[in-house]
């Protein structure tokens, strides 16, 4: 089973077990659920339904207890999703954008990055082999010492 959203896990859950025992249980559920990236709601699903029978009554503890055992990272703030300013991508990352790799302001201003970016795509930019670059250091390094070795 493939849940994509708060209320399919919810309903789920519902199913399995019955229902919740009140909706302030519900509603703490949500309210958990909406700090976990939805990519991780199967998993976290099946580890309940798999911890729990099924004449359990769902709480809010299992849900904590199944993110912690799953070690699921969960999100800084409840729902986060950032669009890119570069290239608008949307994602739940509180880091480096997934599609074209902006770090924030390290990296220069969006406009700059769009910029540099667009230009890299279209083949203007170097590519550098990074593999390349550590032999000629290892050997520039190894010309620096007596004998050529290290």
């Amino acid at each position: 089973m493939q849940i994509k959203d708060i209320a399919e896990f919810m309903a789920g859950i519902a199913r399995y077990y019955g229902g919740f025992p009140n909706d302030f249980v519900k509603d703490l559920y949500a309210e958990e659920l909406a700090y976990i990236k939805p990519s991780d709601y199967s998993r976290l699903f099946t580890y309940i339904i798999s911890n729990n029978p099924a004449t359990w009554r769902p709480d809010v503890k299992a849900l904590k207890d199944g993110i912690r055992a799953l070690r699921i990272d969960t999100l800084l703030e409840p729902g986060l999703s950032r669009k890119c300013p570069v290239c608008g991508t949307t994602s739940t990352s509180t880091g480096v954008c997934p599609e074209c790799k902006y770090a924030g302001p390290s990296d220069g201003t969006p406009e700059e990055y769009r910029k540099w970016h667009e230009s890299w795509k279209a083949g203007r930019e170097p590519v550098y082999d990074v593999s390349e670059i550590l032999r000629a250091l290892a050997q520039k390094a190894n010309a620096g010492t007596p004998g050529g070795r290290s």
